[in-house]
Formats: structure tokens, sequence, C-alpha cells
């Protein structure tokens, strides 16, 4: 997995939280993990970017059905398959998470 997100907030400082989405009947919903505590060196950039990986596999195991993209990711104009009405998005924090 690129450890992207991890060295962007250990550099610039911000807070690193991993976000899965889900689809529900109404739309999508948004779980926002713990945050990642940075840690300095390769080693802890290793150990940030694990902990994104555990929460997204604990995720994926939930609900593997909603790991997927079935239309293009850049499409050029709407999906055949795209709902015609305006989703909810609905924040949680995950429960798995202090």
């Amino acid at each position: 997995m690129p450890a992207g997100p991890a060295l962007v907030a250990r550099r610039s400082g911000a807070a690193l939280f991993p976000m899965v989405a889900r689809y529900t009947s109404t739309g999508i919903a948004m779980h926002i993990g713990a945050e990642v505590p940075a840690q300095p060196g390769r080693d802890g950039l290793v150990a940030m970017t694990q902990q994104l990986a555990d929460v997204f596999a604990r995720r994926l195991a939930r609900s593997p059905e909603d790991w997927h993209v079935l239309v293009p990711f850049f499409p050029d104009g709407p999906s055949p398959t795209a709902p015609t009405a305006e989703p909810t998005t609905v924040m949680s924090r995950d429960p798995d998470q202090p």
C-alpha cells in the first residue's frame, strides 16, 4: 500500500484518519477510524501505513460487496447504472475504535 497519505500527514502535521465508504439503501455511509499518530523514521512511516491498512482490512471483511468499482472511474458522462436521485451521505466514527 502506498505510504503517501502517512508521509503527507507527518510532513504537514495534519491529522491522519482512515475513512471507509460503504453503500446503504439511502446513499453512502462514511466511517472514520481513530487518528493514526505520527511516528518518526522509515519504520514509523511503515507502522502508520499498516495502521491504515488494518482498518481497511477490518472494514473489507465486514462488507466485501462494497469494495468494487463497476462504473468508469472518470466517466465522460452519467453512468447508465448511476442513481437518479441525490444520495444521502452519513458520517460516523468507526465503532471499532475508541
